[in-house]
């Protein structure tokens, strides 16, 4: 019955951890999509720069030179938080390939554990049977 109360005990903390896995999983793939979109907002910025640039060579208008030291001063900023969110995304990955070796030596352990309960249950169901019969033979 110990051995019964354990294995569940450890079947539920294996439960638990796969849902851990999924919550950190869905986090990391969010975190992930969040840098792609940040990424082409970086990309779009630079992109009006370079407009921005030539139409100052075009027009010579303060207006628009102001305007264009304001994108190239989005785009210092966009090119700081990038590399903020590589380093974070880097994290990221590092800590999502350690998870999932935690993962997987939780579900070896789980499968060893799911194999011996099987075998436990088969030993009691034969040795029941034998404990039937012999007590048919006794009638």
């Amino acid at each position: 019955n110990a051995h019964n109360s354990e294995a569940v005990k450890l079947k539920k903390e294996a439960r638990q951890h796969v849902v851990q896995m999924e919550k950190e999983t869905t986090v990391f793939f969010k975190t992930y999509t969040d840098n792609k979109q940040m990424m082409r907002a970086l990309r779009d910025m630079k992109q009006q720069l370079h407009c921005a640039q030539i139409d100052l060579e075009r027009s010579r208008v303060p207006s628009i030179q102001k305007e264009a030291e304001e994108v190239a001063k989005k785009t210092e900023d966009w090119a700081k938080e990038k590399l903020r969110l590589e380093r974070e995304l880097a994290t990221l990955k590092t800590e999502y390939e350690k998870l999932s070796e935690v993962n997987t030596e939780s579900r070896e352990e789980y499968d060893r554990i799911q194999k011996a309960l099987q075998s436990d249950q088969q030993r009691r169901r034969e040795k029941e049977n034998a404990e039937m019969k012999a007590q048919c033979k006794e009638w």
